[in-house]
């Protein structure tokens, strides 16, 4: 014989029609939709280890241009690795077609992040070399009007480094996330 919470009675109807209706939504879901994190397809793994093939191939020639070009693809890929995973949670479709025009914007906001923090750095380098050549000539003394120069350029150097990565930063957090596809207004 079954238990007492197996049998239908009056006390657990109300229980076993919320089982049912759980039951018959549990095949119509997505089987992976358990899984709310991000995961790793057998596709991205390829991408990976081809992209691995190809730094290496290009350090063999010259190390300078694989490291500049690891630098440019690595935050491209990783934004376009990211888009990936929020068209597949939205339920849009992500060809390539698509998936090369997200990595070409990618590449494009990482060289004009560059661009952008290089030229933060050399105008706040260029200003406190300014400043201390300005200062020294004002301090008119031979052996340390030298040294304050060299100051003035070493302090610009380090505050225009600070000044790139915070610009680096913050071009990061406001595009580095990708747009999320668009739903349609049916749902």
């Amino acid at each position: 014989m079954l238990p007492e919470k197996y049998l239908m009675s009056d006390t657990n109807l109300d229980d076993y029609g919320d089982a049912e209706t759980a039951r018959a939504t549990v095949g119509t879901q997505n089987p992976l939709a358990h899984n709310h994190g991000y995961r790793i397809s057998l596709l991205c793994l390829l991408q990976i280890v081809t992209g691995c093939c190809v730094f290496f191939a290009i350090l063999r020639l010259s190390p300078l241009v694989a490291i500049l070009g690891t630098i440019i693809v690595a935050p491209a890929i990783i934004r376009t690795g990211l888009a990936a995973e929020a068209y597949r949670l939205g339920g849009t479709p992500f060809g390539i077609s698509r998936r090369i025009a997200v990595f070409l914007e990618s590449m494009s906001l990482v060289v004009l992040t560059g661009l952008f923090a290089a030229s933060i750095f050399l105008t706040i380098s260029f200003a406190f070399g300014i400043f201390g050549m300005v200062f020294g000539m004002a301090i008119f003394d031979g052996d340390l009007s030298s040294d304050v120069a060299i100051v003035g350029t070493a302090g610009g150097m380090i505050w225009g480094l600070a000044g790139a990565l915070l610009a680096i930063g913050y071009f990061a957090y406001r595009m580095g996330k990708p747009a999320l596809p668009k739903r349609p207004s049916g749902r």
